[in-house]
């Protein structure tokens, strides 16, 4: 519960890789900068004295406190706001910092920074910082709990899933979206996202399995007991009789289908995979043993309804989108072979000018990376074992931030950072992937000479 406690105190104080990937004819170039050259929102996010996150707007960048999110103010609020810097400072102390010492170290600590200057004292997980990202998406928030309990922060992890099992529907499903308070809670009429009870599963066993403390990890998910059980039977109840598959439904595409995406079939699997480990540390070995089967029948099902179009985006579709990764590693153990070329297929025809990722091949083509979905793609590779490949994907990744060094949204057809910034989803599966590539010891270490200056 560390990471509420910390909080509300605060608040009572107050690219080289791929430059082959971005070699593109001037001509191709310009037609797609001419559709695709979109503006950026947004450098960055920024903490008031109060904890308040708001907007630095391009070309206004002010001061900040060193290693912090807290911009540096003078008069009256000026000690609330040094520290509300301390308590961020001592917050990433206090944590891990994946890939330090190595040339992704200031990746790392500004995609952390940034997933705790969105994180409000409530638990909801801001996914951006800019009026239409000021809400919590059930998968953002999944992802940056992960993300967090991975880097040594486990009580803001749980914090999250606490949010999350706080606004979820009784039948163990989520809107798109919801509003932070968690009060009057939806904003619009998306609609019911299936994928989101299977990324919040996913989300709290990477948290649960990255504790430190057995016995701590376990009373801390005796808290979460209702998220876990409503999550693992709405995703059973979900599968057709005969199909074995779930019905239609939006994804992370966001807009609504006719027909079933592998972008809404692949998360439930994620989550029936996560659930019997949590359930049966719970004690609920009989919803543990139906999730296990569930799972093992939507297995099958994807295999037999996607796997003959080659993963396809649509099970009647023969276009690939992202959503493939999502069959791999780290969100499966291992993955078929036919996946496996599927995966690395959907790379190739996906990307862009700039040398990232678009959601899928029939997203509009107007010359967009996406990186979340490069990201996705870079955490796929890593948990795969394919670490050069991984490494080439953050490599893009760090060159194309902002000024403050957020991750947009966005990379346009020129390479300029676009949309929003930060975003949570990227800074969250970057600092998963940074996490791995630490795990496999292939992070490039700093020069040795900057190494002598850090070390005095």
């Amino acid at each position: 519960m560390q990471g509420r406690t910390s909080r509300a105190a605060a608040l009572l104080v107050g690219a080289a890789v791929l430059i082959a990937a971005t070699v593109v004819s001037e001509g191709f170039s310009r037609s797609f900068a001419r559709q695709g050259e979109i503006g950026l929102y947004a450098e960055g996010v920024a903490l008031s004295g109060s904890e308040a996150v708001t907007v630095v707007r391009p070309g206004k960048i002010p001061p900040f406190h060193p290693g912090s999110r807290v911009a540096v103010t003078t008069g009256k609020g000026a000690s609330t706001a040094e520290a509300t810097a301390g308590r961020q400072q001592e917050w990433l102390a206090n944590g891990d910092v994946p890939a330090e010492w190595t040339t992704f170290e200031d990746l790392s600590r500004t995609a952390l920074l940034d997933l705790d200057t969105l994180l409000l004292p409530n638990g909801a997980l801001l996914a951006g910082g800019s009026a239409n990202w000021r809400y919590v998406w059930p998968r953002d928030a999944s992802f940056a709990a992960a993300a967090l309990a991975r880097a040594g922060h486990p009580g803001d992890a749980l914090d999250i899933l606490l949010f999350l099992q706080f606004i979820q529907e009784e039948d163990g499903s989520f809107h798109a979206r919801y509003r932070p308070s968690g009060t009057g809670a939806v904003p619009d009429d998306r609609g019911i996202q299936q994928d989101g009870a299977g990324w919040v599963l996913w989300g709290a066993k990477q948290w649960f399995d990255a504790s430190s403390d057995p016995q701590a990890g376990l009373a801390d998910l005796r808290e979460v007991r209702p998220l876990v059980r409503r999550s693992a039977r709405g995703l059973i109840h979900l599968l057709d009789p005969e199909t074995g598959l779930p019905p239609a439904s939006s994804d992370y595409w966001e807009r609504d289908e006719s027909g079933l995406t592998l972008g809404a079939a692949a998360p439930v699997l994620a989550g029936l995979r996560a659930a019997p480990a949590l359930l049966t540390a719970l004690g609920d070995r009989g919803l543990a043993q139906r999730s296990r089967v569930a799972a093992e029948r939507l297995d099958a099902s994807i295999t037999t309804y996607f796997g003959p179009r080659g993963y396809p985006r649509e099970v009647t579709g023969n276009d690939r989108d992202a959503a493939v990764a999502f069959l791999m590693p780290p969100f499966a153990d291992s993955a078929l072979a036919e996946v496996h070329q599927a995966w690395v297929s959907a790379g190739q025809e996906m990307r862009q000018p700039a040398g990232g990722l678009s959601p899928g091949v029939g997203w509009k083509k107007d010359g967009i990376s996406w990186t979340p979905e490069t990201a996705l793609f870079a955490l796929a590779a890593v948990a795969s074992g394919e670490t050069d490949l991984a490494l080439g994907w953050v490599s893009w990744l760090d060159s194309h931030r902002t000024v403050l060094g957020s991750l947009p949204e966005k990379v346009t057809a020129r390479g300029n950072p676009a949309a929003v910034a930060p975003l949570a989803w990227t800074a969250a599966l970057v600092v998963l992937t940074l996490d791995e590539l630490e795990d496999h010891g292939r992070l490039p270490a700093w020069p040795r000479e900057r190494l002598l200056r850090a070390a005095g």
